[in-house]
């Protein structure tokens, strides 16, 4: 049996290698982007902002078209997207004054300054945050989708399913690459200057057109099974939204309100205009790659709840919720709707080791399909039932 525990770490590598912008933004890209932002420090005149303005409709209108055009050469576009960048920002720059130049530079300099000293001091808290994600992906996520994994498998071709062996360790060595670079900038005191990310930038476009036929190739595959892939991802949506919300929260738990940090950034990142592939297609680039003979195709036990059931199932509204506890410990019980949305919450408190029982009154609750959540920790085991009167 194949080892999977880099299944998820290779995900993550390949979302990294699609979004090649993501961590390293341009130099020119910035500078276009923060205009708006400094504008007050940087004293534009009337005629500057109209010239400036006009550029960026410009090259906003290059990108549109750029992403209109039928082509199956998906690093060239990005290429492309990404002179498209550096060619707005080397006109901007042409608009201001050797002074506001100096300026910007220095208000860009300051903000990543910021940035990184806010990094560094999260750090602790951001190591305990992914631990938790590695800890919750492993127990609540990867069982359900290698068990829709391998349904997909029954369908693929002898030839694809070698292509795709093929690509496995491609992306895994790729992971192992990009962790000794973290490793290796863990230690710096300061943000990279200009010409380091540049310098990085073009190392990371080099490294990507040498992966460019092994992405091309988990592009042409994940298109032939397209249909196939949606239809077993739209089996698991509830639990996918599930998952979503419970990593939310867990952000929450560890860094504060996400919704927070984007209305406080609304307006500072430039629209991706078309540069990446779609979220979706990466994901279904992801469930592509994942191994269904991987150790941990069965179903996991998690941690401390050994067990859930709903009775009657179908009901009328009138349930029992049964779950054991390995040990003694605080449990949520959450009851969500067949979309994920948390609709109530039914206990909160400590419970003792062993089988627990609670009866749930859901006679006011319209039919249709529900789950009922524990949370104890960082452990989520949900249920579903029906209700039908």
């Amino acid at each position: 049996m194949k080892n999977i525990k880099f299944l998820f770490p290779l995900i993550a590598a390949i979302f990294l290698s699609l979004n090649i912008y993501a961590q390293h933004p341009s130099h020119h890209e910035m500078k276009g982007s923060k205009i708006e932002e400094f504008k007050a420090d940087l004293n534009l005149t009337a005629e500057q902002e109209s010239a400036i303005q006009k550029i960026k409709e410009k090259y906003k209108k290059e990108r549109q078209a750029l992403k209109g055009e039928e082509t199956t050469d998906r690093f060239e576009m990005r290429k492309k997207m990404h002179e498209t960048m550096r060619a707005q920002g080397d006109e901007i720059k042409n608009i201001l004054t050797a002074e506001q130049q100096k300026i910007l530079e220095q208000k860009i300099a300051e903000k990543q300054k910021k940035h990184f000293e806010k990094r560094q001091a999260n750090k602790g808290k951001r190591k305990a945050m992914h631990e938790d994600f590695k800890k919750y992906r492993s127990e609540n996520m990867l069982p359900v989708l290698l068990k829709q994994r391998a349904k997909l498998e029954e369908k693929i071709s002898a030839e694809d399913k070698a292509k795709i062996n093929e690509l496995r360790p491609v992306f895994k060595n790729m992971h192992e690459n990009r962790i000794k670079a973290q490793q290796e900038r863990a230690g710096a005191t300061e943000p990279l200057n200009k010409e380091e990310r540049e310098a990085l930038h073009e190392e990371h476009m080099k490294k990507m057109e040498q992966l460019k036929p092994q992405l091309d190739a988990l592009h042409q595959l994940t298109e032939k099974y397209n249909d196939d892939i949606d239809a077993l991802l739209a089996e698991i949506e509830t639990e996918r939204k599930t998952w979503r919300e419970d990593m939310r929260k867990m952000h929450e738990e560890n860094m504060g309100d996400i919704k927070k940090e984007r209305r406080m950034k609304k307006g500072h990142r430039p629209k991706m205009d078309g540069r990446h592939m779609k979220g979706k297609e990466m994901r279904k680039g992801h469930f592509l790659l994942l191994d269904p003979n991987g150790t941990a195709a069965a179903p996991i036990i998690k941690n401390n709840i050994k067990s859930i059931s709903v009775s009657p199932n179908p009901s009328a509204g009138a349930n029992i919720l049964k779950y054991e506890l390995a040990e003694k410990g605080n449990v949520r019980i959450e009851l969500r709707n067949e979309r994920g949305t948390v609709l109530d919450v039914l206990f909160k408190g400590e419970k003792e080791a062993g089988q627990n029982t609670l009866e749930v009154d859901l006679s006011d609750r319209k039919n249709g399909v529900y789950y009922i959540s524990i949370i104890n920790g960082k452990n989520v085991v949900s249920e579903k039932f029906i209700i039908a009167k």
